[in-house]
């Protein structure tokens, strides 16, 4: 299928995706958000219908604008060998776990943060558990060695996870999405979302980030995601034309002696 065609057909999901997107988000911006990362993607119009138009109205069920850049969520292309073709699959990022997070009402504030080589970095367990971390001041900061979270809730107490680099790398050559874009370009903040995801499931939160955090899983997993939405029923009620899935047809080319004569 075409990329302009896609595009075409994200237009026409617009009630979709208003129905599912919260009552405080704007859904033109969404749609325009979702095209632009389909127009700096083209391998996304490759994938499956019912892979690619699921992932994004369950990012809009959740709230999270799936962009190509730093953004809430990812709309991630892979090829599934087994099936011999695209599928799409939604991530969601360090930015939309947070924006989840403070969501549920139960933080009183969250962060993750990345550690690197030359900063003076001592954690500890147990009955006693702490972190003491002091950043390096010098130009030449090293590799990143350890990535940790941290979540201060509201009613008191704090909770946290860390995970060293060699643990970030197992959980991404795991991914189908272990040569994606946002690993390649933007490492640390990747990073800091798997051990943000760790943290969020030993704390209180809503169902919006167990659901992400239930998607990231699978997708680590290497297993299809299962999502909230039926997207063969999603283009019933958006009342898609018949052959809204084909190609439009080149119009025939006119003959000279076609073009000479005149009406």
């Amino acid at each position: 299928m075409t990329q302009q065609l896609i595009i075409k057909q994200v237009g026409a999901l617009a009630s979709q995706i208003k129905k599912a997107l919260p009552n405080n988000m704007d859904p033109d911006r969404f749609s325009r958000v979702v095209i632009t990362a389909l127009r700096k993607n083209p391998t996304l119009a490759k994938c499956t219908i019912e892979s690619l138009f699921g992932s994004i109205l369950q990012s809009a069920q959740m709230g999270l604008e799936p962009s190509d850049g730093l953004g809430k969520s990812y709309l991630i292309p892979y090829f599934n060998k087994k099936n011999d073709q695209y599928e799409c699959q939604l991530q969601t990022g360090y930015k939309g776990l947070l924006d989840l997070a403070y969501r549920s009402g139960r933080i009183r504030s969250i962060y993750a943060a990345v550690v690197n080589s030359q900063d003076d970095f001592v954690y500890s367990l147990g009955t006693d558990p702490k972190i003491d971390h002091r950043p390096t001041d010098q130009a030449n900061i090293g590799p990143m060695t350890h990535v940790y979270a941290v979540a201060f809730l509201k009613d008191g107490g704090y909770q946290f996870e860390v995970m060293s680099r060699d643990q970030v790398e197992k959980i991404r050559l795991l991914s189908p999405s272990k040569n994606s874009s946002p690993w390649s370009k933007w490492y640390d903040e990747m990073a800091k979302a798997k051990v943000l995801k760790r943290l969020c499931k030993v704390l209180p939160l809503s169902v919006e980030i167990a659901r992400a955090v239930a998607l990231d899983d699978q997708l680590e997993g290497g297993s299809i995601q299962e999502f909230d939405y039926s997207v063969e029923s999603a283009i019933q009620d958006a009342a898609l034309p018949v052959g809204w899935d084909e190609p439009p047809k080149a119009k025939p080319k006119k003959s000279r002696l076609q073009a000479l004569i005149k009406d």
